[in-house]
């Protein structure tokens, strides 16, 4: 049996042991780790790619985020990591936009791929000398027809020979339904898809053969013959400077509304002034990277006399890092009244990230660097980005916040936002709501609890999380068995009236 078969065939199965009907904890860690390790094994030379080895950390740490906050975030961050080192480990010269679409390609085409590949004709892996095919047959008779034989005549040996049913009483084969063969089934097909990558030849011959710097060309592209390269550079002089001293005006107004104290005209509030300004910043950045990027392309780059272009370029990239600043400020400010929310966190993240864009387009600009340079080194840091942040536990630092501010300035606590995070909060919530007798937000956070019990009852280790520890903790120190017990009751019987009503 060929090696990758075989290493199919074992993550279909570990798929769904630790996944099926459980929720996410400790089992995406588990998972992570052993597909990264069953990569090695397959193709030890993945060792040395820079680019698989940055997806390897980065599942690790989005895997670490799950375990420690089972967070949406570190789920999706996971998933997504899990689709780089997929592509990673097929072509290093593939950039993270390509590769993240082929991954996607991949699986979710993995069901076609799986009968195409046993019946084509075998073909070879680029930089591979072994042939390529995955055998429909081999499938069957290594996997499928084996599996089915055992099961079959363990049941019937097991209901025609007592003493064998005794010595295979604590074989407890009663998970093996057809909703769980379903789910193995499709766990093997996203295997398949994560181990056999399949790409769009053209799309990713593009990608590899573009390059990162640019290179003076004789021969004109179609664009270039359509447009003078004098006519060219002199309309981007004349728009940079408009550009340049509309941002000016901008930013010189903006520098002296926050230092003068002034007020906000009447009908806008600090959130109107901060998140409307956020939408048309990125929107306005976005616009400045493609204008920069349209006349840059190519030729304009090598052409004699083009340093005012470029200095004006420079000049419009910080006026524009200097507009994220202002916009930075105004967030502070925000936060300093109302406290932090994830709205708020966004605008940081947001902000952070078109640094880095605006970063990446000077080092462009000034090292001669390739349009498709700019989006693969941009969309890795993207990538970093989202795969660091699950570490972090969002939802205490909120807690905190809001907590401070409610201190500091005698205001109450936004218990309604703060009940809608996760069970994070539930216990200083709690002891916030009776020592505040808030039977409202009593009741409300014990329904959440009911709800999380209900859950725990069906699930084992492979759902464990820091924060469902935590809760645990909490519910055995604070509410008694039987509050446990009603509580259940309550939202099972609630379950029931709402199917009821549906049918």
């Amino acid at each position: 049996m060929k090696k990758d078969i075989a290493l199919i065939i074992i993550s279909s199965i570990l798929y769904s042991f630790l996944f099926y009907q459980e929720g996410a904890g400790v089992n995406f860690l588990i998972f992570t780790v052993l597909l990264i390790t069953f990569q090695v094994v397959n193709n030890p030379k993945i060792i040395g790619l820079n680019t698989w080895l940055l997806a390897a950390v980065a599942g690790i740490c989005s895997g670490i985020g799950i375990v420690l906050y089972g967070s949406a975030l570190s789920i999706t961050a996971n998933i997504i990591s899990l689709f780089t080192l997929s592509f990673t480990a097929y072509s290093i010269k593939t950039s993270f936009p390509v590769g993240l679409f082929h991954a996607t390609y991949s699986v979710g085409s993995s069901v076609v791929f799986v009968v195409l590949d046993g019946f084509l004709p075998p073909y070879k892996q680029k930089n591979d000398k072994r042939k390529y095919r995955w055998s429909f047959t081999q499938f069957v008779f290594y996997f499928i027809i084996p599996s089915l034989a055992i099961l079959v005549f363990f049941f019937l040996y097991r209901s025609g020979n007592i003493a064998f049913e005794q010595a295979t009483e604590d074989i407890d084969l009663s998970f093996i339904s057809p909703p769980w063969l379903l789910f193995l089934i499709g766990g093997s097909f996203l295997m398949y898809g994560f181990f056999r990558h399949h790409v769009i030849r053209p799309f990713q011959r593009l990608d590899e053969n573009a390059g990162n710097t640019l290179i003076e060309k004789s021969a004109p592209t179609k664009l270039d013959q359509l447009l003078d390269q004098h006519v060219e550079k002199r309309s981007g002089v004349v728009l940079l400077i408009l550009l340049n001293l509309l941002i000016l005006f901008m930013n010189a107004t903006d520098v002296v509304f926050l230092l003068g104290g002034a007020i906000l005209p009447d009908g806008v509030n600090l959130s109107d002034s901060v998140h409307n300004g956020v939408g048309s910043l990125i929107t306005s950045i976005v616009f400045a990277v493609l204008i920069i990027l349209f006349y840059f392309r190519g030729r304009l780059n090598f052409i004699e006399k083009n340093k005012t272009l470029k200095a004006l370029a420079v000049v419009w990239i910080v006026q524009n890092l200097l507009l994220v600043a202002s916009t930075a400020h105004r967030n502070y400010e925000y936060i300093a009244a109302h406290g932090l929310t994830y709205k708020r966190i966004g605008v940081y993240v947001y902000l952070v990230l078109t640094v880095i864009g605006l970063l990446y387009t000077l080092v462009k600009l000034t090292q001669f660097k390739t349009n498709w340079y700019l989006v693969r080194k941009v969309s890795w840091c993207f990538f970093i980005v989202l795969t660091i942040s699950p570490i972090v536990n969002w939802d205490r630092l909120v807690y905190n916040s809001q907590l401070n501010l409610s201190n500091d300035k005698e205001v109450s606590l936004d218990v309604d936002y703060l009940s809608k995070l996760s069970s994070e909060c539930y216990p200083m919530l709690y002891e916030y709501a009776q020592h505040h007798g808030d039977q409202d937000l009593i009741h409300n956070l014990e329904r959440k609890v009911g709800q999380y019990l209900v859950k725990r009852a069906n699930r084992d280790w492979r759902s464990y999380t820091v924060r469902n520890g935590k809760l645990d903790r909490f519910i055995e120190n604070r509410l008694p068995k039987t509050k446990q017990k009603k509580l259940v009751e309550e939202i099972i019987e609630e379950s029931f009236m709402f199917q009821s009503m549906r049918y």
